[in-house]
């Protein structure tokens, strides 16, 4: 298998953010295991772990990349509320610059796109004053490629603040060592990932090869450690995916256009086996539409009139509910 050096150590005070000398992470994998996902586990720590795991989209002819960090080297907990964390974790260290640099290859090996993802960064445009700059800003910038062939990012920080509307800025949800979901804010996501969609045009004729995650910068680090050593492993049932570890998290829910005029897209996705139910329901309740599915993508809509809906993605006890709004067709 292919190893890795994961270092640890204080940041530069000349890499262009403004945070300097406060503690950080930079690693980078490569792996030659085929699949959606690739996963990584620490030599000396095992419960060290990242992941990567990508889809193709087939309405909008592009893929969609996740990159997620086992908890126990960086959590979305902070201020009163941190879980494991050695010293303390604020949410100022989430946006001072944090971040993940990818580069994405096509089959051939050959070298397509490489930029660094923001994690989430204060911006007046969003409604809760904070948000995810994909490429174009905070931390994000583009190193080979065209920033117009991101079609779009997240993370889940930001999918708490302008997703759930979780906007907390001093400390996190309460929960315990087990992550367990706060009955105020049950959506919490505790895990830290980056989402990035790009163009499949991008890879050309030979298609999309693989991600791989070329530096990550967090500040700082559950581990206390300076240097750990990590590599490319299987993945299977026994280390499930790292996105979908814990709560809501086993489900993908994603909704677009919201709001819409006359139809929405729904593209779903779990790491539970058999159907999930996707439901949709109105204000009071009311349920207008089930479907039964293992995964994929639907359109639905045209039905509805009108307002504010809901729809909710059920399986094995666990629920994500994404808000949508009906416009009046033009």
């Amino acid at each position: 298998s292919n190893s890795v050096t994961l270092a640890f150590g204080t940041e530069p005070t000349n890499d262009g953010d403004d945070s300097d000398g406060n503690q950080s992470v930079d690693f980078g994998f490569y792996t030659s295991i085929p699949g959606d996902q690739i996963c990584y586990v620490g030599t000396s720590f095992s419960y060290v772990k990242a992941s990567q795991e990508w889809k193709y989209n087939v309405s909008t002819n592009s893929y969609t990349i996740r990159t997620t960090f086992s908890k126990n080297f960086v959590d979305n907990t902070y201020g009163t509320n941190v879980i494991g964390w050695p010293g303390a974790h604020t949410f100022s260290n989430l946006t001072g610059s944090d971040k993940v640099q990818m580069a994405l290859y096509d089959k051939n090996n050959v070298l397509k796109m490489e930029f660094k993802l923001d994690y989430i960064t204060a911006d007046n445009t969003a409604t809760s004053g904070y948000k995810c700059l994909s490429v174009n800003g905070g931390d994000g910038g583009m190193l080979t490629g065209n920033a117009s062939d991101v079609l779009g990012a997240t993370s889940s920080m930001d999918v708490n603040f302008n997703t759930y509307g979780y906007v907390l800025t001093t400390n996190s949800p309460a929960t315990n060592a087990s992550y367990a979901p706060n009955a105020t804010y049950p959506n919490w996501i505790y895990d830290v990932w980056y989402e990035v969609t790009v163009k499949a045009t991008v890879f050309g004729a030979a298609g999309f090869g693989r991600p791989k995650i070329t530096s990550v910068h967090a500040s700082p680090s559950k581990t206390g450690n300076n240097t750990e050593l990590v590599k490319d492993t299987i993945c299977t049932n026994a280390s499930p995916r790292l996105a979908a570890n814990n709560s809501n998290d086993n489900l993908y829910l994603n909704v677009y256009p919201n709001p819409f005029g006359d139809q929405i897209t729904i593209d779903f996705n779990t790491s539970l086996e058999g159907d999930a139910n996707i439901l949709i329901t109105d204000v009071t309740g009311r349920l207008l539409e089930s479907v039964n599915k293992s995964v994929g993508t639907f359109t639905t809509g045209s039905n509805l009139t009108p307002g504010i809906y809901f729809v909710t993605l059920t399986q094995q006890g666990f629920t994500k509910t994404v808000k949508i709004i009906k416009q009046t067709s033009k």
